[in-house]
């Protein structure tokens, strides 16, 4: 997707552009949860992951957070 601008002496400029889900729009909002996020795709690429034994299904029933659904 590209933005383009008319200018005065019939010149146009093309800007390139992309579209972010304003669901998503908060991380790119937020620099310390976003290098949060970064850091642990970095650490995932690297194999530095961990397996956690936690039984979630005590929420399968529950609502999503205002705004998050």
């Amino acid at each position: 997707m590209k933005k383009h601008t008319r200018h005065e002496k019939g010149e146009v400029s093309l800007e390139p552009m992309v579209e972010i889900p304003s669901r998503e729009a908060w991380l790119y909002e937020n620099p310390q949860a976003l290098a949060s996020v970064l850091e642990g795709i970095q650490q995932a690429k690297e194999g530095r992951i961990s397996k956690l034994n936690i039984d979630f299904s005590q929420y399968k029933n529950a609502r999503p957070l205002k705004g998050r659904a």
